[in-house]
């Protein structure tokens, strides 16, 4: 067993080697879908979801769409979106901003990792356009892109799709990041990236990105890819999409074995500051326990063995 600290941040990780199991151990049965309902994401049924505000067409029909999400978490209706502290510790505003979902295929049995790269260079598309459309909104400080896939990532409806949110606040994570990066001269992902580029973590590497296992990997499997040049956004790297979705195409496909539930975050910076975008996979299959309500965490697969199971060394 060994402990760890997170490259930048002050969280831990107790790496609990002599726990592992194969990667074998961990895959799930195959989940059913909860409900023989209608989809409302399927083609024909478009009427069934709020009014589109685009979609990325094919043929006579669509190969990706969005809309604003029918129960949002923040809404620009709600108020003025300022901040304000009563009391000292009473810090508040309304939930101020705009929730989208991103339906990632017109396909109701496909999920994300059964996408071929192509259609997800055109996702990363789509989820460049939306966060630089929502950007645009006066009182939008952040725009989050997210994922979740499996009900033990809060996953509540089985037709693959994403979301994005632009609010009125920017997110610990970034927050966290950005105070700590402070601490070096320039961009300390960079040398991260270097540092990693020849470890036992790594994962693949193209000419453009790499992906690796964090040294201090909160969760099994957790994988990031990175942008060998620094970028601030997934914006910047346009001209290489299909690139790096044929890298996010590996992980997901190793991940596909295993059948689990997942999480990806894309961590781009704000739009006054310059934090190295990158991309988290988070697969969900350990569940936390009370040493992690601490903020310390316990991973029973480390880092090493991660990376080996997506370099097809481990099964």
């Amino acid at each position: 067993m060994e402990l760890r600290k997170d490259y930048l941040l002050d969280k831990y990780v107790i790496v609990a080697a002599d726990r592992a199991k194969r990667p074998s151990d961990f895959m799930k049965e195959k989940e059913e879908e909860r409900n023989n309902n209608i989809c409302p994401f399927c083609p024909g049924n478009e009427h069934m979801t709020p009014e589109e505000t685009g979609r990325h067409h094919e043929n006579n029909g669509w190969k990706i769409r969005w809309f604003t999400n029918k129960f949002p978490a923040v809404e620009m209706s709600k108020g003025d979106g300022v901040i304000r502290t009563d009391k000292d510790f009473f810090t508040y505003s309304d939930a101020h901003g705009v929730h989208e979902l991103i339906i990632d295929t017109p396909i109701h049995h496909q999920q994300m990792w059964d996408l071929d790269s192509r259609h997800l260079a055109d996702l990363l598309g789509a989820y460049n356009y939306r966060t630089e459309e929502l950007y645009r909104i006066p009182g939008i400080y952040y725009v989050a892109v997210f994922k979740n896939h499996g009900k033990e990532a809060g996953t509540s409806i089985y037709h693959s799709h994403s979301q994005v949110i632009g609010f009125n606040a920017v997110p610990s994570l970034v927050r966290e990041l950005l105070d700590a990066c402070k601490h070096y001269d320039g961009c300390p992902f960079c040398r991260i990236i270097e540092a990693e580029m020849n470890s036992e973590r790594k994962v693949a590497e193209t000419e453009n990105f790499l992906s690796f296992a964090p040294y201090a990997s909160v969760f099994p499997f957790e994988a990031w890819i990175f942008p060998k040049r620094h970028a601030r956004a997934l914006g910047n790297l346009k001209d290489c999409f299909f690139e790096l979705a044929h890298m996010l195409k590996g992980i997901l496909g190793s991940l596909k074995q295993l059948n689990c539930s997942y999480n990806i975050i894309f961590v781009n910076s704000p739009l006054d500051a310059d934090l190295h975008f990158h991309i988290r996979v988070i697969p969900r299959i350990s569940k936390q326990g009370g040493f992690e309500m601490l903020g310390s965490y316990i991973n029973a697969v480390s880092p090493e063995q991660a990376a080996a199971f997506y370099r097809g060394e481990q099964s």
